[in-house]
């Protein structure tokens, strides 16, 4: 059972894992999130949309996705009529890519399709979001004390995205334990302070620097 608080804003939420070795079966899984998403949309009587990085990489991705955007149409950072509170799937998304898809996807369902370039394992555990490969549980992606000294930050500093210095101060104060134990990097904060619909892409980079050099 997923007990994990939803900060999101958006109500469905499911990720497709990158993996470097290659899933043998990698077009059924995009299948499979593809199913995912237009069944939602179905459900709730929605046109689901295509999210991508920019407007000229419309072209040459694997069937199951260049279907959708051939069917449903896509948005993308600079589009200045992006749809609003519609299914999205997201195309392995930079940070502001993923931040702007949760917005289109507010109070409706969002399925991410994870980069080489942004990790989503701390996002999928700040979110929730459903692993279309069954191989990861949300609850199990970060440890406890890290879940708990992330939301701290957050709760206390996390709306200026740690812009000023008394905010990254006490970021490093929460944060300096459980970074000294292992149990968090700057890749899986920064993905977890996205998984908030109120911290942007600059306050992802904030932290992950942050975790970056008491990592050091």
């Amino acid at each position: 059972m997923n007990t994990i608080e939803n900060r999101s804003f958006v109500d469905h939420l499911a990720w497709l894992p990158n993996n470097d070795t290659n899933y043998p079966e990698l077009e059924t899984l995009e299948e499979s999130a593809v199913d995912w998403l237009v069944e939602r949309a179905d459900a709730a009587n929605q046109e689901p949309v295509v999210f991508i990085n920019a407007k000229k990489a419309a072209d040459g991705f694997s069937p199951p996705f260049s279907d959708l955007i051939r069917r449903h149409g896509c948005t993308y950072p600079l589009d200045r009529s992006k749809p609003r509170q519609t299914p999205v799937l997201c195309l392995y998304p930079d940070a502001r890519s993923l931040r702007m898809a949760m917005e289109v996807a507010r109070r409706s369902s969002l399925l991410v399709i994870e980069s080489v370039t942004l990790p989503l394992h701390g996002w999928a555990a700040a979110t929730g979001a459903t692993d279309i490969t069954g191989l990861h549980v949300a609850e199990d992606l970060l440890a406890p004390e890290a879940r708990a000294a992330l939301n701290r930050t957050l709760f206390f500093t996390g709306n200026n995205n740690w812009t000023g210095s008394r905010e990254r101060s006490h970021a490093k104060s929460a944060l300096r334990a459980v970074v000294a134990a292992g149990l968090l990097d700057a890749d899986t904060a920064a993905g977890y302070v996205l998984g908030h619909g109120r911290v942007a892409e600059h306050g992802a980079k904030n932290i992950a620097k942050i975790v970056g050099a008491l990592s050091k």
